[in-house]
């Protein structure tokens, strides 16, 4: 019986780590799925920057543009 309050008191530091550890791995994976989705959305205005270049009026107005300078 009088080590009962040094077993709850053990206890509760064991669940005070856990839940810190949790709350630590918790905000480490948001801060990477934040990243992973910042990162994804600069390959796509990536993409659709170049698909905007080599979109068909452009390059006809490209094309114009050096034959006028010729």
């Amino acid at each position: 019986p009088e080590q009962i309050p040094k077993v709850a008191r053990d206890a509760g530091q064991l669940i005070g780590r856990c839940r810190r550890f949790i709350n630590n791995a918790k905000n480490e994976l948001e801060r990477e799925l934040e990243l992973e989705e910042a990162n994804q959305l600069n390959d796509s205005i990536k993409h659709v920057e170049k698909l905007m270049q080599e979109a068909p009026d452009r390059i006809m107005s490209a094309d114009k543009s050096n034959k006028s300078s010729d």
